[in-house]
């Protein structure tokens, strides 16, 4: 019994590496299993086995298997740090006080990164104080008043902003949305920059908002002018 079993399992294994891709159906592969002799050839349908033959099939894709163990886990890359080296454009001021990199005057705004704070910041070619109307600042309250739980738009999430005295920078976490009820807006006019508190257009949720937090400048203001690249 045991010698009939390996020739069955030897044979099937022999027919399914040589003619697996020549008969049977789409997903199936049928033989025919000769009942005293034990041998088996394959067919292309099942009516095709003798009377002293038992139809069998298989299919020709087994089962898959479970999900093996994880790999050990890879070593770590190295980590990519920015730097103030000689590579990188630098601001300077008129005092030679280090500002930030990769300066840009698009749209006639002075803007550059800052690497201690991961963030641009605008300052203004009049004065050398950073410019609390570029970007455009606004603050999204959810109370009354333009006090509660505030934030800025996700947009904003490289840009230190200046909506009145101090400087804010968004955090770093997920985009939420929230019911706004107020908004505060820095806006210029002839004093110069004012804060507006007016309340929303609709007190619905807003989306893509984070949360910020106030940030301390790495240089004082405001900046000796003229401003230099180097």
């Amino acid at each position: 019994m045991k010698e009939i079993t390996s020739l069955i399992a030897v044979t099937v294994a022999v027919l399914l590496f040589i003619g697996v891709n020549c008969y049977g159906g789409d997903n199936e592969i049928n033989g025919c299993y000769q009942k005293n002799g034990g041998d088996l050839r394959i067919v292309k349908h099942p009516k095709s086995c003798r009377h002293s033959e038992i139809p069998i099939s298989w299919s020709k894709v087994g089962p898959q298997g479970p999900i093996g163990p994880a790999g050990p886990q890879g070593l770590q890359g190295p980590q990519s740090t920015l730097n103030q080296s000689e590579e990188f454009p630098k601001v300077y001021d008129a005092q030679n006080q280090v500002l930030g990199i990769f300066p840009s005057t698009y749209g006639g705004y002075l803007s550059f990164f800052v690497p201690v704070l991961s963030k641009f910041v605008s300052l203004s070619a009049d004065d050398g104080y950073v410019d609390p109307t570029y970007p455009s600042v606004q603050v999204y309250y959810d109370e009354i008043g333009c006090v509660g739980n505030a934030y800025v738009d996700a947009g904003m999430r490289f840009q230190v902003l200046m909506p009145e005295s101090k400087y804010i920078a968004a955090m770093d976490a997920e985009v939420s949305c929230k019911n706004v009820r107020f908004v505060s807006k820095v806006r210029y006019g002839d004093m110069g920059a004012y804060r507006n508190c007016e309340p929303s257009d609709a007190i619905v949720p807003k989306c893509n908002l984070l949360p910020f937090k106030e940030v301390d400048l790495p240089f004082s203001v405001p900046a000796a002018l003229p401003i230099q690249f180097k």
